[in-house]
């Protein structure tokens, strides 16, 4: 049987500030896809992007962000990952007035 299972990360950052968000992944199996919702506004000032267990997927280098103004960006990948692999969004907000949402789905199919 296979199981699919979507992590949702979400977090509204305040100004001129970074994180990195945190969920486990609830299942083995694979990422199949990545969906970023990029809120209007932030006119690519809100710069993300993912890790699992600290080695960064998307983007292999860098952060993605700088003309996605109010876009949902779905991304398809093919990355392996085991129950409780931790699944990271790094997110960097460069507006020095105000926060900005992001949101991201992670799609696994499971084994």
């Amino acid at each position: 049987m296979v199981y699919t299972r979507t992590v949702e990360i979400e977090e509204t950052v305040p100004p001129a500030t970074g994180y990195k968000l945190r969920e486990t992944s609830p299942l083995t199996g694979k990422i199949t896809q990545l969906m970023f919702i990029f809120p209007s506004g932030p006119s690519g000032l809100l710069r993300v992007s993912f890790s699992k267990n600290n080695v960064q997927i998307v983007p292999q280098e860098g952060m993605i962000g700088e003309e996605l103004d109010g876009i949902t960006y779905p991304m398809t990948v093919d990355e392996p990952v085991n129950f409780n692999d931790n699944l990271y969004l790094k997110v960097e907000n460069y507006d020095s007035r105000w926060p900005h949402g992001i949101h991201l789905l992670v799609t696994i199919v499971g084994e």
